[in-house]
C-alpha cells in the first residue's frame, strides 16, 4: 500500500486468534511412492482488532459515513447515536473480524518408510474460495457506545491462490486404517483483497489430526 499510516495501523492492531479447519483429503498413488492429493476443507479464521480511531469520508453513494478498513476489506458505518457525521469526524472502533473460506488443494506427494510408520511430504497449489468476511465493531465516542454488525466486507476477493506444503505422518493401526498427523503451511500467491487500501497475502500454519482409511 502507498498509505503507510493505514498499513502500519493494520500491522500493529490486528492479532490472529486461534482458528480451525476441517475436511476430507484423498490421495491416489500411481506406484509405491508417488501420488496426487486433493480434497475439500472448510476454514474459519478469527482476527482481533484493537481499538483505533476511524474517520468519516464520503461513501460510494455520496453519503458521509465512517470508513473502517481491515486487512480483508472495508466497510462504511453509520452509528445510530449522535448527529450525522461530517467529513473528518472520528470515532474509536474495536472489532473482531472473521473469515470463512473453502480450500481445494492439489498436491504431489512422495511416501517414505514402511511397516507401521510412513512419512509423506507433499507440495502443490491451493484454491481458496472466501465464503464470508464479517466483523463485529464496537463504536465509541465521548458519551455513546454501540455495536455494529458488518455481514459483508467490501474489497474481499472471492477466490485466491496459495502455494501449499505438508508432511503427512501416519501410524498404521490395521491393514486399512492409520492415525494421521499433518503439519500444513500455506502462503498466498495472489491477494485476498481488490480495490482495498492494502493488498493482503495470507500465510498460515496448521496441524491436522485425523483417521486415514485405505479403500
Amino acid at each position: 500500500s502507498d498509505d503507510q499510516a493505514t498499513l502500519s495501523n493494520i500491522k500493529h492492531s490486528e492479532v490472529h486468534e486461534p482458528s480451525f479447519s476441517g475436511g476430507i483429503l484423498a490421495t491416489r498413488y500411481f506406484n509405491k511412492h508417488w501420488g496426487i492429493q486433493t480434497g475439500f476443507f472448510y476454514s474459519y479464521t478469527a482476527i482481533g482488532i484493537s481499538p483505533q480511531k476511524i474517520y468519516a469520508f464520503q461513501d460510494p453513494v455520496g453519503d458521509i459515513a465512517y470508513k473502517y478498513v481491515t486487512s480483508s476489506g472495508y466497510a462504511y458505518i453509520k452509528p445510530s447515536f449522535g448527529p450525522p457525521p461530517a467529513f473528518g469526524d472520528s470515532l474509536i472502533a474495536e472489532s473482531k473480524h472473521t473469515l470463512q473460506s473453502v480450500h481445494i488443494p492439489l498436491m504431489a506427494t512422495y511416501k517414505l518408510g514402511k511397516n507401521k510408520l510412513t512419512v509423506s511430504p507433499a507440495a502443490g497449489i491451493d484454491a481458496g474460495f472466501v465464503t464470508g468476511a464479517r466483523a463485529e465493531v464496537e463504536l465509541t465516542d465521548a458519551s455513546n457506545h454501540e455495536r455494529a454488525i458488518i455481514n459483508k466486507l467490501t474489497g474481499t476477493k472471492k477466490i485466491y491462490w496459495s502455494a501449499a506444503a505438508s508432511v503427512d505422518i501416519q501410524y498404521k493401526l490395521t491393514k486399512k486404517t492409520s492415525l494421521s498427523l499433518q503439519p500444513v503451511y500455506r502462503h498466498a500467491l495472489s491477494p485476498i483483497t481488490e480495490n482495498n487500501v492494502v493488498e493482503t497475502f495470507p500465510k498460515s500454519f496448521g496441524l491436522r489430526v485425523g483417521l486415514s482409511i485405505k479403500l
